[in-house]
């Protein structure tokens, strides 16, 4: 597809928009990020990565002009200073996530994760850009896997079954690499060294009766999902097929 036949397809898309969302998409896509396409090659790759980039683009507005109602209602909301920093400096930072995406299922959480951004306040880049870094480094089966620990009735286990041996443990340990996950085995470990040197310093003090308990291990590991798991789960993931944090807090407690 040349540059012209992938404006006029974004041009088709966005003419149903209208009130901000209209603002938005015209003026930031079609004079922004269009213009900045890899220009068609004929190395196998470049080709490969401009269609990519070019159909993440196209599914990024037609979801965001599909959704309008729900973006027009917040975004007319906000006063001036947000509603151009959300529109403007946002659009722009959440399309670059778009154009590289891999797994083209993402982007319904890429453009949740924006409609939310409407309620985020204050706003600031290091926030934003942490959720959308950690949300680049996830598959589709990591976000998956993640949704179970957030909401243990979503059950996975039609997807379990078709992973290999050992994969569920690894993707574990990368979602609590990412934070979004807690091994409570480690908490156990926190929990024995501290219990270790308390009856070390009790019995330097000389209390003989002090007792040293010590937590259990088992033989594989167990997690639970921590704050920042709830608060990326409930920044990215659709709202209808999830509990509320509070819930899920009491849950793990």
């Amino acid at each position: 597809m040349d540059t012209g036949d992938f404006k006029e397809k974004i041009e088709e898309i966005v003419a149903p928009a209208v009130g901000p969302v209209m603002d938005m998409v015209s003026d930031l896509v079609l004079d922004g990020a269009a213009g900045a396409m890899i220009p068609g090659v004929g190395n196998l790759i470049l080709s490969y990565k401009q269609q990519r980039t070019e159909k993440n683009l196209e599914i990024f507005i037609k979801q965001i002009v599909a959704r309008q109602d729900e973006f027009n209602e917040k975004l007319n909301r906000l006063d001036i200073d947000k509603l151009n920093k959300i529109t403007k400096h946002y659009f722009g930072l959440v399309a670059d996530y778009v154009l590289d995406v891999k797994q083209q299922e993402k982007i319904r959480y890429i453009v949740n994760g924006y409609l939310n951004l409407t309620d985020v306040d204050p706003l600031n880049d290091d926030g934003v850009i942490m959720y959308y870094d950690t949300l680049d480094q996830l598959t589709l089966c990591d976000i998956a896997i993640l949704k179970e620990h957030y909401n243990p009735v979503i059950s996975q286990q039609s997807l379990k079954l078709s992973l290999v041996p050992g994969q569920i443990r690894l993707i574990n340990e990368k979602l609590v690499r990412l934070g979004l996950l807690a091994s409570l085995n480690d908490e156990k470990i926190e929990k024995n060294l501290k219990a270790i040197g308390e009856y070390l310093e009790n019995i330097d003090k000389g209390k003989r009766n002090s007792r040293l308990n010590l937590k259990r291990f088992w033989g594989t590991d167990s997690y639970k999902i921590t704050s920042y798991g709830i608060r990326f789960i409930d920044f990215f993931i659709d709202k209808h097929q999830n509990v509320s944090a509070k819930e899920t807090d009491k849950e793990k407690d």
